[in-house]
């Protein structure tokens, strides 16, 4: 009887610190946007980052990254883009949205200055995803994306079912990108791995999904 109450209190502290990191990771309304992209909506992501130490020795291998949308900004070619902030602990990057039909659009605050850049988007998703996809971005050299279904991911102790995993390939002169990215659809993305080589030493990235909140 004993042995009996003692794996009944064992069981239900595990069900309590199961229910609150999920409690943690799960702060938002009932989305609505199949990719979310409102003002006032944020992620925050817990990161390894390989590539710290040897560039900064003050900064940490892991670390927290807050990523908001802030607001609309008109590009160099006078159209709107939503402007997202990346928050790292040593300061912000930016990154602008735009979705057009079926895509969506990422520029960077380098390759968005001229009318000519915008040709060139950094990323292109075509949504909504489907297992087997697969799609060629217009940048230089080669930049093709795959996607397949996911019936289960685990992202710091919360499963989401049904996402999807993309996969980015680039490959251009001295520079090789392989990128996945997992998106769940109405959450947005639960995870990434950054695989990169640019005329420097290998860096990797994993980024997992923290806490979010939706509007």
């Amino acid at each position: 009887m004993k042995k009996l109450c003692k794996m009944i209190k064992a069981l239900f502290i595990i069900s309590l610190f199961l229910s609150c990191n999920k409690e943690n990771l799960t702060q938002h309304k009932s989305p609505t946007e199949y990719f979310p992209n409102t003002i006032g909506n944020y992620w925050e992501y817990n990161v390894y980052d390989s590539g710290q130490i040897p560039v900064d020795p003050k900064l940490p291998r892991n670390y927290t990254v807050k990523v908001s949308i802030i607001g609309i900004k008109k590009l160099v070619d006078s159209i709107d883009a939503y402007v997202w902030q990346i928050s790292y602990p040593d300061g912000n990057d930016f990154r602008y949205i735009r979705m057009v039909g079926d895509t969506i659009k990422v520029f960077d605050t380098i390759y968005s200055r001229t009318v000519q850049n915008l040709q060139f988007p950094r990323h292109i998703f075509l949504i909504p995803f489907h297992d087997g996809d697969i799609w060629q971005n217009d940048l230089y050299d080669s930049d093709i994306y795959t996607t397949s279904l996911v019936r289960n991911v685990a992202v710091n102790w919360q499963f989401y079912d049904s996402a999807f995993k993309i996969f980015d390939h680039y490959l251009g002169p001295e520079t090789e990108f392989k990128d996945t990215y997992w998106f769940k659809p109405n959450i947005g993305i639960i995870k990434i791995y950054l695989h990169e080589y640019i005329a420097a030493p290998l860096n990797i990235q994993l980024w997992q999904l923290k806490s979010y909140y939706l509007k």
